[in-house]
């Protein structure tokens, strides 16, 4: 008999951009079949920097959303407890099963028939930990509504702001830029100094772009 080992493909994602060092976090991992199997003793591992495992989660047996095939878990984890940058890894062992028959193959599957490994990188950006809250409000300065959908980036926290044009942050005291983005509008910026609880306006001005005018002028 010929053995038939289906390749899987493996998704991360809502990683933090940023987390404070020791913090729990969760993140969400995904894995696919080439032929679409369904998920039958499919675990996961994460690995931290050094190699070693930290964490292990069982996949999902139902389709994640808007999905065909991708079948998910959430892990939970705990952030090292120095500051820094840190390559993780959520792997997909080898599983030996036979949904290579189910799944329709022409040559017939013996006791190796299964999946392969699967594997992806993540990045953990471990910051200090947080000891004041900012506050960002979007607002259309011709129109005076909140914006929502905004991008707020001070490197390397990340958040989007609500149908209030509200963003929250979580932040060290210090100095800092806020950058604020998105579409139809020219970007803001600020600088200035966090010490306690803080709250900044950003008003943006719409990006119209060029009239027909001055674009055949």
């Amino acid at each position: 008999m010929t053995d038939v080992t289906h390749n899987r493909s493996l998704v991360v994602w809502d990683v933090p951009s940023a987390i404070a060092r020791g913090e729990s976090f969760a993140i969400k991992a995904g894995l696919k079949c080439e032929a679409e199997c369904l998920p039958e003793n499919w675990a996961l591992e994460v690995r931290n920097h050094e190699g070693s495992a930290i964490a292990n989660a069982v996949i999902g047996d139902q389709p994640w959303p808007d999905t065909a095939a991708l079948y998910a878990a959430e892990i939970e984890l705990v952030a090292p407890d120095s500051e820094g940058q840190f390559g993780w890894e959520v792997v997909a062992p080898v599983v030996k099963d036979e949904q290579a028959v189910a799944a329709g193959q022409a040559a017939a599957a013996g006791d190796g028939a299964g999946h392969a490994e699967a594997s992806a990188r993540f990045n953990l950006s471990v910051v200090p930990a947080a000891e004041c809250l900012l506050t960002v409000v979007a607002i259309d300065r011709e129109s005076q509504q909140p914006v929502s959908g905004l991008k707020v980036v001070i490197h390397p926290y990340r958040a989007v702001t609500d149908e209030r044009g509200v963003a929250e942050l979580n932040l060290p005291k210090g100095q800092y830029r806020v950058f604020v983005s998105g579409q139809h509008f020219f970007p803001f910026r600020v600088d200035g100094e966090l010490t306690s609880d803080q709250t900044i306006r950003a008003e943006l001005d719409v990006d119209r772009g060029p009239s027909d005018a001055e674009m055949w002028s």
